[in-house]
């Protein structure tokens, strides 16, 4: 139960960080699309370096937190792998135990896994 709340909060945080990540590049192009409908000339073009560094500072940041969300959801996908080859694990190891006191059979625990493959880790991939 633990690790599936570390993973419904990093879900959560990715969801914001994406929404931060739209709004910073919406915000940078709006603006200097503004600015570019009012330039007539290369000259004034050229004049535009308030607005070039706020677009430069945008996408910067914009990047850094893109950067960082990369790790963060790498993380997340080796944890929902550990958390599904876990099970899988878990359900052989368990089956082995049940077989070695007689209440299963090889072909039951083969089946378990091969259901609890397909059916529940198979989907979620």
């Amino acid at each position: 139960v633990p690790i599936i709340t570390i993973q419904y909060f990093l879900v959560e945080y990715f969801t914001r960080t994406d929404e931060q990540i739209r709004k910073l590049e919406e915000g940078a192009a709006s603006s200097t699309s503004e600015v570019l409908r009012e330039i007539k000339t290369v000259r004034q073009f050229a004049m535009e370096t308030k607005e070039a560094a706020k677009y430069a500072f945008s996408a910067t940041r914009s990047q850094d937190i893109v950067q960082n969300v990369s790790v963060y959801r790498q993380m997340a996908d080796v944890l929902f792998g550990l958390t599904i080859y876990g099970g899988l694990v878990l359900t052989v190891y368990m089956g082995a135990m049940r077989v070695n006191t007689g209440e299963l059979k090889q072909s039951e625990v083969v089946d378990i896994t091969f259901k609890l493959n397909f059916q529940v880790v198979f989907t979620l991939r």
